[in-house]
């Protein structure tokens, strides 16, 4: 199984991230990592934008999902999460 990740880097805004227990502020050019498990979050603080690169690729299916069933933050949303990351890490690497 391939260990997942993701990271990001603010290019317009501030964002409060939340990554385990920390919290902090993040302007342009702040560069953000999470490994596979570690609960996380981010808020907006000023209209921005992030780039996220998640590693292995295919996560974009999980808001193609999330929009079309409509979920709600939450279990549902959680499930569906892990179901993805699942599929994309179990995939052989080419």
């Amino acid at each position: 199984m391939r260990k997942r990740q993701r990271a990001g880097t603010s290019s317009k805004g501030t964002f409060d991230f939340h990554i385990g227990d920390e919290t902090f502020e993040a302007g342009p050019g702040t560069f953000v990592s999470v490994d596979a498990g570690q609960a996380h979050g981010f808020n907006n603080k000023t209209d921005g934008k992030l780039l996220v690169i998640f590693n292995p690729g295919g996560y974009e299916q999980f808001f193609a999902d999330w929009a079309e069933q409509g979920l709600e933050r939450g279990p549902a949303l959680g499930a569906l999460e892990e179901h993805i990351w699942r599929d994309a890490t179990a995939a052989p690497m080419t």
